[in-house]
Order: structure tokens, then C-alpha cells, then sequence
């Protein structure tokens, strides 16, 4: 969702409607649609704020705690389940996190991931000689057929 306007701004717009400008002049260049400016004016004949209101419903953060319990967590079981991790969560330590909040954690949570560790040097070798093999005909492909 895009973030609201400012106060400034709506003052500014409703500033250029009062000093006669139609909504269409208006409107093209910042993209503010009709319904938008109609809802400031009839907000400013009730006497309220033009301030943005504040965005309903709870804040879907992690403590830093619970994000540590998380880590544990999954690093403990990383095959389960959303369900499973929020039923762990909920039996283990009595935290109950929404199925929302679980998601957009794992979203952001991609970062974390580490590089597997190889401790097979011929495996290292392979993997470096199918990389370069794929880099090399990417790089070929290009030459090929150029943007």
C-alpha cells in the first residue's frame, strides 16, 4: 500500500482548487485521483484535520526475542509447516504469532540464509567448474545474441 499523502500536500491542493484550478489540472500532474481531492474538502466543511489518519489494525513486528526464538526454531526444524512452527510457538513458549505475521517474518527472513558449507574440496571443484561452465555460456549467449 503507498504511503499517504502529506499534510502539506493536501493543504497545497486544496489551496489550487480554491484559487480556481479544475480537479483535471490538478489531477494530471500529481496523479491525485477526483475522489481523493473530494474527500479532503468535505473533511475540511466538518472541521477535521487533513493529517493522515493513522493505518488500522496491529503492527505485524517481532521482538527481538521472538525473533531469536524463531531463529532457534527454525534452525531446529526447517522442513515444518507454518502451522507447525506457530503451534511450536504456541505450545513451547505460550506465543501466539498470526499466520500473516509468520509469512512476511519468513519474507524478510530470506537474508539469513547461509551459503551450504562444503567441506568436500573435489565437491568445491565441481561445483566451480559447472559454475564457470554456466557463466561461460551465458557469457556466450550475449555475444550471440546482444540487447
Amino acid at each position: 500500500m503507498p504511503a499517504a499523502y502529506s499534510r502539506d500536500l493536501r493543504e497545497r491542493l486544496l489551496r489550487a482548487i480554491d484559487a480556481g484550478h479544475s480537479v483535471a489540472e490538478i489531477q494530471r500532474p500529481t496523479r491525485v485521483r477526483a475522489r481523493t481531492l473530494r474527500r479532503y474538502r468535505a473533511r475540511l466543511r466538518q472541521g477535521d484535520s487533513l493529517a493522515p489518519k493513522p493505518i488500522p489494525g496491529p503492527h505485524h513486528r517481532l521482538t527481538p526475542e521472538q525473533d531469536a526464538l524463531l531463529v532457534a526454531q527454525v534452525d531446529a526444524d526447517p522442513d515444518a509447516t507454518l502451522a507447525e512452527h506457530r503451534a511450536t510457538l504456541a505450545r513451547e513458549h505460550g506465543l501466539t504469532i498470526s499466520r500473516a505475521t509468520l509469512e512476511i517474518w519468513f519474507d524478510r527472513a530470506v537474508f539469513r540464509c547461509r551459503d551450504p558449507v562444503i567441506e568436500d574440496p573435489a565437491t568445491e571443484a565441481e561445483l566451480r567448474v559447472v559454475a564457470g561452465t554456466v557463466l561461460a555460456s551465458v557469457v556466450q549467449m550475449r555475444e550471440y545474441h546482444p540487447d
